[in-house]
């Protein structure tokens, strides 16, 4: 059965700057009701790697690890 609400964001960078719009995106497409998920692939993996995400905060914005957590507990899946 397809799922007309379902939205997949796909990072496939390590550019900090870039980190934070799938994340940002997909925490206001489950607002709006759909049914969002992030999946890492290709450089996006390095940012996953274990003490990488804290690393990663870009002006005033949390860093990419609270982010990360943040998705996750609004119950967004994040594949890899």
């Amino acid at each position: 059965m397809k799922d007309e609400n379902a939205i997949l964001y796909v990072q496939t960078t390590n550019d900090p700057a870039r980190q934070y719009s799938p994340l940002v995106l997909a925490q206001s497409a489950k607002a709006m009701d759909l049914n969002p998920t992030v999946y890492y692939l290709g450089m996006g993996l390095t940012v996953l790697r274990p003490g990488e995400a804290e690393k990663i905060q870009v002006g005033s914005f949390p860093n990419v690890r609270e982010m990360l957590d943040k998705t996750m507990a609004m119950g967004i899946p994040i594949l890899v």
